[in-house]
C-alpha cells in the first residue's frame, strides 16, 4: 500500500483537538477538543465536469461543518453508532451527550452526567444495540440504543482505561490503568484475564493505548485471521485470533502509541503516535500500518507537535488524523490483488459468508464475468495472455507433519481456466510473469518455472491438457547463489531456506532479463531463459517495485518511500579506479509515486501515478498531468488503459465499463485535432516531428477518408502496414471516385454506406461480393432454393406467417401453383388482394365463363381480364399487341412473357428495362431460367424476412442437399439436424453424425459438458464423449464407454490415463489390458501404489522389471526416512518379509527411544502379522503348483515349508521368532496392568516370565518390575534376586546403582529375603512338582506355553489357540474376550 497526505482542515481559534472519529457508513467526521469543542464535518466528493475524474481524484469539499454546543470541558471521547445514526460524546467532566441526526442537522437526544468520575472509553456493539461506558473509577454502565440502562457494575480496586466488545457482542474487554485486560461476558460476569504476551521482559509502568476487535463485517483476509489488536503506549502490540490465543502475533513498533484502529476489512492496522527522530532530537508524529500477521506495510510521517487521534474512512481509502488544531487527511492506495491480461481485469475480494477469496475475470470489451473461488489466495499477477494465482496449499492435502508449508502457482487464461499448476516449498511473496516464465521469490530464494501453452485452446482441450504431463522446466536458486546458466538445476527446495543477510524485496522480468531487488539496494541481474547471473548493480535506496521497458535497457525503480528513479542497464562508464562499470542511475526523481507502466511499443514512453495525477513522460520529459486515481493496466499505441479499482470494489460483483478509462497521450490528441481542424499537410508535418506508428496510422486513415491516396500510401509505409499499402494501390486502379469512396467505407467497416454506394452505381455484383465476404449475409443466398419449390402446404404456411412480403410470395405462387382451391382460400382470406387472386384464376383456370363473370363483377378490372385472355391463348402477337396498347400494364405483360415464352434474351432485355419490378422478374426467371446470379441479386432486396422464407422452402425442397450445404457453411448445426431429420438420403447419416458432433462441440466450448454428452452419444464421437465423462467426473459412464470399445481401440490408452489421474487403478488396468499395453498397466499400478496388483500383473505377463522398480522406489522412500510408506509399498507388493523387517526396525527404534510400550507392541504385532501373511502366501503358491487334487493339501503344506526354507534361509530369525517382540511387550504391559489392578501374585508370575525376553526389553525395566511386583506380593526372595540383577547391571550409572543399593538395604533390613509362600504344580509329563510359575520342567525339559490372558504357564491339555498368531490361553479365561489379547484378531 502507499499513503500520502492530501488535505488539511484548520480548527478555528487554534483549539487543540483531543479526538477524531469517522462514521464509516454515512461519512460524518466528529472531532472533539478543548473548551468544549465538538464539530461534525462531512467531506463529499464533487461531481467533476470530466466523467473520467472520479474516486480520490475528484475534488472534495465540506458539505457539512456544524458546531455542536453542549459540552463545557474538553471533549475526550467520540463514538459513532452508524446503524442508528447516533453520535455519543463525553468530556473531561464526565458529561455524556447522545446526538441524533434530524433533517440534515445534529441535535441533542440524551444527556447523562454521573458527576463522580470521568469517562475513559465508550464502545457500541457491532449491531449498534448496546453501548458500554467505562469510568476511570471502575464504574461500568451498559445501556441500550434507546437510552435504557441494562446493567451496571463497579470493578473495585481498579481504574479503567479502555473497553471493547468482541466481534459477536458476547464478551467485553476492559483495559485497566495498570495495563491488565480483563474479560467479562455480556452480562457483566468476570471470565478471565487476557494474557499480554507482548509485555514479556518489559519493566516499568505501561498503559493500554488501544484495543480494537475487527467484527468481520466485510470478510477476512484469510480464514482464522487474527482480528483482536491490543497495543500499549510503549509501542508493544499483539494481534490475536481470539481472546484465548496462546500464540499471538507480536509487534514492537518502536514508538509511543496514542491510538490504534483497523480499517473496514481488517486487512490493515493503523498505529498512531510519535517516535524519536534519528536526525533531529525531537519527537515526530508517525502512523505505522501493519497487516494482521504483523508485517509492516508503510510509515506515514505527519507534521505538527502532537498527534492525538486517528480514524479510518468507511471505504479504507482515506484516514483522518487529529494533530494540534488541524485535521489531516491522507489518501491510501491499497495493494489490491489484481492484474490485467488480454483485455481482462482480474481482481479479488472477500465475501463475509465465504472463507475463500472471490476472483473475478472481467472481460472489459464484452462485459463477460467469470468468477472463481480460491482458498488462501496470496496474490494475482498477470501479463500478456496469462494470469498467475498464488495460493497457500491446504494443510489437509497430504502434507506430513514437520514438512514445510507448500504453496501453489496456478497458471490461468483470461477466463480463469487453469492451464497448469505447480507446487513449491517457498513462499511466493514476489511474483513476475513473462510470456514464457513465472518467477516466484521468497525472502531468501527464487523459483523459475518455464511454461509452454498453446495460443488458442478450446475449453475442452485446456481441461484435457491439465491431465497430461507438461513440457516445462523448473529451477530454484538461493539468492546468494551464482548460477552460470550451464546445465539444469536440480529442483531442490532444501537450499532455499538457508538464511541470508540481504533479503529479496522485489522482482521483475522480461523476455531477456530477470532483475531481483534486495533490501540493501543491490540488484541481481540474470539472463533469461538460461538464468545466468550476469551482473550486480547497486542503487541508493531500498527498492519496492521494479519495471523493465520494452527492450530491457532501462529499469524503473520505486523505492519504499514512493520515490521513482531510473537505472540505465546498458550504459558503460569508468569509475575513479579506472574500472569499466555497466549500468548507471539516471538523474531523475519523482516523489509520491505509487504506480507506473512502460509503453509496450516505445522505449522512452511511460506513465506514472503521482498522488491523484497521471503523468506521461517521453524521454523523461513530462506532459500535462491528467487527474486520475486509476491503476494502470496497459500502455500501447499512445493510449493508456486504466481501471478504477476503488470504484469497482464498491460493488465487485457488477463491474461497470464506466470504470475503465482510455486516455490518449498529448501527441495523439494534438494529431487528431490537427486533422480535424487544420488539415492533412500540417498534421503530417507534426507527425513527422513526433513519429509513432499509431500517429502514422491515424494520418493514413484520415487521408483515406479524403481520398488522398498519395499521403495515405506514405503513411501506411511509415507505420509498416502492408495490407494498407496494398489497399491504397487497389484504390489507385479504380477510375470512379464513387467506387473509391465505397471501398473506403467498406475498409472502415461502414458496410451499409458501401452497399448503398454500390447500388447507386448499379453495381449489384459488388454489393453481392461485399456481403459474401462478410459472412453474415450468407443466409440470403438460400433465396436460390425458394424459387424451385412446388408445394402447396408451404405456400399456405408462408402466406400465414410473412405479412408484408405476401405480395412477392403470391407472385411466386401465381406462377408455380396450379391449384384452384388454394386460389379460393387466398381470395377468401386476403381482402384487398382480390386483384392478385383474380390473376391466379385467370392464369391457372382455362375457363372463359369464369373470366366473363369476373369481367361483369369487377368493372374496372376489364383490362386485366383482357390480359388473362391474352395469357391463355398461346399467341405471341396478341401478347405483343396488348403490351403496346396497355401502357402502365407493361409490368404485368412482362410477367406474362416471362411465364409463357421460354426465351432468355427477352427476359434479359426486360430485366434491363423494368427497374423497380426487378425483384418480381427475378422471381419469375428463378423459376424458369436456371441462373444463380439473378437469384443472388434478389436476396439483396428481400431483407430480414428472407431467412424465414428460406427455412420454410428448404424443408420441402427436392434439393435438400443444397439447403443442408448452406447450413453447414453457416455453422447452424441445429438447423442442419432439423433438415436432415425431415428427409432421407444417401449421405444423411454421415451429415447427421457431423451435425450431432458439431452441436456437442458447441456445448463443450461453453463448458456445458452434460449437454455435450447427449449429442456426442448421438454422433458416436467416442473421443469427445470420453473427455466429457472425465470432466463431468462421470466415471461410471467412462467405464461403460471403455467396456463398449473393441480391443486395441486407439481411445483405450487415453481413457486409462484418465482413470489414472483420479486414482481408479482397477478401471485403468482393465483399459490398458484391453489394448494389450501390459507395461503401462503395471506402471499405472506402481504410480497409484497398488504394488500387489502390479506384482500379479508382472508375474502373469512375465515382466521382470517390477522387482527392480519396487526396490528402487523402496530405497527412495527409505532415503527420505519414510519407512511407513515403504512398508505399505512392500505389503501391497506381497513382499511381506521386507515389510516385516522394516516394521521390526521401527519397533526396535521405539524400544531404544522408550516410546509408549503399547505403540511398540502394535508395531511388533503388525510385523508378525506380515510374517504370517508370508506363510499364507507360500502355502497358496504351493497349492497352486500341486498337480493332483487329492494330494493338494499335503503337497501344499510340505512344498510350502520347503519353499519357505529355500527362499527365506537368510530370514530364519525373523520367520521363526516373528511374535517374540509382540510377546515381550504384551507380557510387560500385562504385568503392569495386573499390578495396578491389585493382582500382585499374577503380576509377579508374569514378570518372572519376562526374564526370557531380556534381549528385547531393557533388563532394568524387567527386574525393576519384577522387584516391585515381588515386594508387593511379599515374595522377598524373588525380590532380592531382582535387586541383585539390578545392582549388577552395567547399564546403570554409579548414582543409579547406589539408589538401588539404598532401596534394597531399606527393604531387606525389615524383611528377610525369603518368599512367604511357594505354590507347586505337577508336570503333566513326568509328574515332577514344579513352581506354578515355571515355564519348563527341569526333569524332562518339557516346555509349557504361556497363557496370553493371565501370563501363567499352561500345564493342561485343554486350552484355546488363536487362529492368527497361534498363541494359547486357558479356555476359562478367554471366554469373555472378543479378540485375541495378543494379535487382536476377532475370535
Amino acid at each position: 500500500m502507499f499513503i500520502y497526505l492530501s488535505k488539511k482542515i484548520a480548527i478555528p481559534n487554534n483549539t487543540k483537538l483531543r479526538c477524531v472519529s469517522w462514521n464509516r457508513d454515512q461519512g460524518f467526521i466528529a472531532c472533539g477538543g478543548e473548551d468544549g469543542l465538538l464539530k461534525v464535518l462531512k467531506l463529499e466528493i464533487q461531481t467533476s465536469k470530466d466523467a473520467k475524474i472520479r474516486g480520490l481524484a475528484a475534488p472534495s469539499n465540506l458539505s457539512m461543518n456544524q458546531t455542536l454546543e453542549g459540552h463545557g470541558g474538553a471533549v475526550q471521547v467520540t463514538t459513532w453508532n452508524s446503524g442508528y445514526q447516533k453520535l455519543t460524546t463525553s468530556d473531561q467532566y464526565g458529561l455524556i451527550i447522545v446526538w441524533m441526526l434530524y433533517k440534515g442537522s445534529w441535535y441533542e437526544e440524551m444527556i447523562n452526567n454521573r458527576n463522580k468520575s470521568v469517562v475513559r472509553s465508550m464502545a457500541w456493539t457491532p449491531d449498534g444495540q448496546k453501548i458500554c461506558i467505562v469510568y476511570e473509577d471502575g464504574a461500568v454502565i451498559v445501556g441500550s440504543v434507546d437510552g435504557n440502562r441494562i446493567w451496571g457494575k463497579d470493578i473495585k480496586g481498579m481504574q479503567l482505561n479502555n473497553v471493547e466488545w468482541s466481534w459477536d457482542g458476547k464478551l467485553l474487554l476492559f483495559g485497566m490503568n495498570n495495563g491488565e485486560i480483563h474479560i467479562y461476558d455480556s452480562q457483566g460476569n468476570f471470565c478471565s484475564k487476557l494474557m499480554t504476551y507482548c509485555l514479556a521482559n518489559v519493566t516499568g509502568a505501561v498503559k493500554i493505548a488501544g484495543i480494537d476487535w475487527y467484527n468481520g463485517k466485510f470478510g477476512y483476509v484469510e480464514p482464522s485471521c487474527p482480528t483482536l489488536a491490543i497495543c500499549f503506549d510503549n509501542g508493544r502490540a499483539q494481534i490475536m485470533k481470539h481472546e484465548n490465543d496462546e500464540n499471538p502475533v507480536l509487534i514492537d513498533t518502536g514508538m509511543s502509541v496514542v491510538q490504534i484502529q483497523w480499517n473496514h476489512t481488517g486487512s490493515a492496522l493503523a498505529v498512531a503516535g510519535s517516535q524519536k527522530s534519528a536526525q533531529q532530537d525531537k519527537d515526530i508524529n508517525v502512523v505505522q500500518f501493519y497487516t494482521p500477521f504483523g508485517e509492516h506495510l508503510r510509515t506515514l510521517k505527519v507534521p505538527g507537535k502532537q498527534l492525538t487521534s486517528v480514524s479510518w474512512e468507511g471505504g479504507g481509502l482515506r484516514i483522518a488524523l487529529a494533530v494540534d488544531s488541524f485535521i489531516y487527511f491522507a489518501n491510501i492506495r491499497p495493494d489490491y490483488k489484481w492484474g490485467y491480461c488480454a483485455n481482462t481485469v482480474v481482481y479479488s475480494f472477500s465475501k463475509p459468508e465465504r472463507t475463500e477469496q472471490c476472483v473475478v475475470f472481467w472481460e472489459t470489451v464484452s462485459g463477460e464475468r467469470h468468477i472463481k473461488y480460491v482458498r488462501n489466495l496470496i496474490s494475482v499477477t498477470a501479463y500478456g495472455d496469462h494470469c498467475v494465482l498464488a495460493t497457500k496449499a491446504d494443510e489437509s492435502t497430504g502434507q506430513e507433519a514437520g514438512e514445510p508449508q507448500q504453496y501453489v502457482l496456478v497458471l490461468c487464461n483470461s477466463i480463469g481456466t487453469p492451464l497448469e499448476s505447480k507446487y513449491i516449498d517457498i513462499e511466493p511473496i514476489y511474483i513476475a510473469v513473462t510470456r514464457t516464465h513465472v518467477i516466484a521469490a521468497s525472502k531468501e530464494a527464487f523459483y523459475v518455472w518455464q511454461f509452454k501453452t498453446a495460443k488458442k485452446l478450446t475449453a475442452m482441450e485446456v481441461n484435457q491438457a491439465m491431465g497430461r504431463k507438461k513440457d516445462s522446466r523448473e529451477r530454484v536458486y538461493h539468492i546468494d547463489d551464482t548460477p552460470s546458466g550451464a546445465g539444469e538445476s536440480i529442483l531442490d527446495f532444501s537450499k532455499a531456506f538457508a538464511p541470508t543477510n540481504d533479503a529479496v524485496c522485489c522482482v521483475c522480468a522480461s523476455d531477456k532479463l530477470l532483475i531481483v531487488g534486495r533490501e540493501s539496494g543491490t540488484l541481481n541481474r540474470y539472463s533469461l531463459p538460461h538464468l545466468a547471473l550476469t551482473n550486480k548493480h547497486t542503487v541508493n535506496c531500498r527498492p519496492h517495485a521494479l519495471s523493465l521497458n520494452c527492450n530491457s535497457a532501462r529499469l524503473a525503480i520505486i523505492d519504499i518511500t514512493g520515490i521513482l528513479t531510473f537505472f540505465d542497464l546498458e550504459t558503460k562508464w569508468v569509475n575513479g579506479d579506472g574500472q569499466e562499470i555497466q549500468g548507471q542511475q539516471l538523474e531523475f526523481e519523482r516523489k509520491d509515486v505509487w504506480d507506473m507502466k512502460w509503453a509496450q511499443d516505445n522505449t522512452e514512453l511511460f506513465a506514472m501515478m503521482e498522488k491523484t495525477r497521471m503523468y506521461i513522460f517521453r524521454n523523461l520529459d513530462p506532459e500535462e498531468p491528467i487527474m486520475s486515481s486509476g491503476y494502470i493496466c496497459h500502455f500501447e499505441d499512445l493510449q493508456i488503459k486504466s481501471v478504477l479499482l476503488d470504484e469497482i470494489l464498491k460493488d465487485p460483483e457488477h463491474p461497470s465499463k464506466d470504470n475503465m478509462l482510455d486516455m490518449e497521450i498529448k501527441s495523439l490528441r494534438d494529431s487528431r485535432d490537427l486533422l480535424e481542424k487544420v488539415g492533412i499537410e500540417d498534421a503530417a508535418q507534426f507527425i513527422e516531428d513526433n513519429p509513432h506508428p499509431r500517429l502514422w496510422r491515424l494520418l493514413a486513415e484520415a487521408s483515406l477518408e479524403n481520398l488522398d491516396l498519395k499521403m495515405a500510401e506514405q503513411a501506411f509505409v511509415r507505420c509498416k502496414d502492408y495490407q494498407g499499402i496494398e489497399f491504397v494501390k487497389r484504390l489507385g486502379n479504380l477510375q470512379s471516385e464513387v467506387m473509391r469512396s465505397a471501398e473506403v467505407a467498406a475498409y472502415f467497416k461502414r458496410f451499409e454506406d458501401a452497399e448503398r454506394m454500390y447500388m447507386d452505381m448499379d453495381r449489384r455484383d459488388l454489393a453481392v461480393s461485399l456481403r459474401l465476404k462478410l459472412g453474415d449475409w450468407f443466409r440470403l443466398v438460400t433465396d436460390l432454393f425458394a424459387n424451385t419449390l412446388n408445394c402447396r402446404d408451404l405456400a399456405v404456411s408462408l402466406r400465414l406467417k410473412l405479412g408484408d412480403w405476401f405480395r412477392l410470395i403470391t407472385d411466386r405462387f401465381a406462377n408455380t401453383l396450379n391449384c384452384r382451391d388454394l386460389a379460393v382460400s387466398l381470395r377468401l382470406k386476403l381482402g384487398d388482394w382480390f386483384r392478385l387472386i383474380t390473376d391466379l384464376f385467370a392464369n391457372t383456370l382455362n375457363c372463359r365463363d369464369l373470366a366473363v363473370s369476373l369481367r361483369l363483377k369487377l368493372g374496372d378490372w376489364f383490362r386485366l381480364i383482357t390480359d388473362l385472355f391474352a395469357n391463355t391463348l398461346n399467341c405471341r402477337d396478341l401478347a405483343v399487341s396488348l403490351r403496346l396498347k396497355l401502357g402502365d400494364w407493361f409490368r404485368l405483360i412482362t410477367d406474362l412473357f416471362a411465364n409463357t415464352l421460354n426465351c432468355r434474351d427477352l427476359a434479359v432485355s426486360l430485366r434491363l428495362k423494368l427497374g423497380d419490378w426487378f425483384c418480381l422478374i427475378t422471381d419469375l426467371f428463378a423459376n424458369t431460367l436456371n441462373c444463380r446470379d439473378l437469384a443472388v441479386s434478389l436476396r439483396l432486396k428481400l431483407g430480414d424476412w428472407f431467412r424465414l422464407i428460406t427455412d420454410l422452402f428448404a424443408n420441402t425442397l427436392h434439393c435438400r442437399d443444397l439447403a443442408v450445404s448452406l447450413r453447414l457453411k453457416l455453422g447452424d448445426w441445429f438447423r442442419v439436424v432439423q433438415l436432415l431429420k425431415a428427409g432421407s438420403g444417401g449421405g444423411d447419416d454421415t451429415q447427421l453424425q457431423q451435425a450431432w458432433n458439431a452441436i456437442g462441440d458447441y456445448y463443450a466450448d461453453r463448458q456445458k459438458w452434460s449437454n455435450a454428452v447427449t449429442y456426442y452419444v448421438q454422433g458416436n464421437n467416442q473421443e469427445r464423449l470420453a473427455e466429457c465423462y472425465y470432466l463431468l467426473e462421470d466415471f461410471v459412464g467412462l467405464q461403460k464407454l471403455a467396456d463398449s470399445l473393441p480391443e486395441n481401440h486407439r481411445l483405450l490408452p487415453d481413457i486409462a490415463a484418465m482413470f489414472v489421474t483420479v486414482g481408479m487403478c482397477q478401471e485403468a488396468v482393465a483399459a490398458y489390458l484391453k489394448c494389450h499395453q501390459v507395461k503401462k498397466a503395471v506402471d499405472c499400478c506402481v504410480e497409484l501404489n497398488q504394488w500387489d496388483q502390479a506384482v500379479e500383473l508382472a508375474k502373469a505377463h512375465s515382466i521382470k522389471e517390477i522387482d527392480n522398480l519396487l526396490a528402487r522406489y523402496a530405497a527412495h522412500l527409505l532415503e527420505k526416512d519414510k519407512k511407513l510408506q515403504a512398508i505399505e509399498l512392500y505389503r501391497k507388493a506381497n513382499h511381506f518379509i521386507e515389510a516385516a523387517k522394516l516394521m521390526f526396525s521401527i519397533a526396535e527404534e521405539n524400544v531404544k527411544k522408550k516410546v509408549k510400550p503399547l505403540r511398540t507392541k502394535k508395531l511388533y504385532v503388525l510385523g508378525a502379522l506380515m510374517v504370517e501373511s508370508y506363510h499364507e502366501q507360500m502355502k497358496l503358491s504351493s497349492r497352486l503348483k500341486a498337480k493332483s487334487k487329492k494330494k493338494a493339501e499335503a503337497a501344499s503344506a510340505l512344498a510350502g515349508l520347503l519353499e519357505e526354507e529355500a527362499m527365506a534361509s537368510s530370514d530364519t530369525k525373523i520367520i521363526d521368532n516373528a511374535w517374540r517382540g509382540a510377546e515381550a511387550f504384551h507380557f510387560f504391559l500385562l504385568a503392569q496392568r495386573q499390578l495396578y489392578q491389585g493382582y500382585v501374585d499374577a503380576s509377579m508370575k508374569t514378570a518372572l516370565h519376562l526374564r526370557e525376553y531380556d534381549d528385547i526389553l531393557d533388563p532394568v525395566d524387567i527386574y525393576s518390575l519384577l522387584g516391585l511386583a515381588a515386594c508387593a506380593n511379599r515374595a522377598f526372595g524373588t525380590c532380592s534376586k531382582a535387586f541383585i540383577k539390578l545392582e549388577s547391571t552395567e547399564a546403570l550409572t554409579q548414582a543409579q546403582q547406589e539408589h538401588y543399593e539404598a532401596l534394597a538395604l531399606e527393604i531387606f533390613t525389615k524383611h528377610a529375603p525369603k518368599d512367604s509362600r511357594t505354590n507347586k504344580s505337577e508336570c503333566p509329563n513326568c509328574e515332577t512338582m514344579l513352581p506354578d510359575w515355571s515355564s519348563m520342567c527341569a526333569s524332562c525339559d518339557s516346555k509349557f506355553p504361556t497363557c496370553i490372558v493371565t501370563g501363567r504357564p499352561i500345564m493342561d491339555n485343554l486350552f484355546w489357540m488363536c487362529d492368527t498368531c497361534k498363541h494359547r490361553a486357558y479356555e476359562s479365561e478367554i471366554r469373555t474376550a472378543s479378540t485375541c489379547p495378543l494379535c487382536h484378531s476377532q475370535i
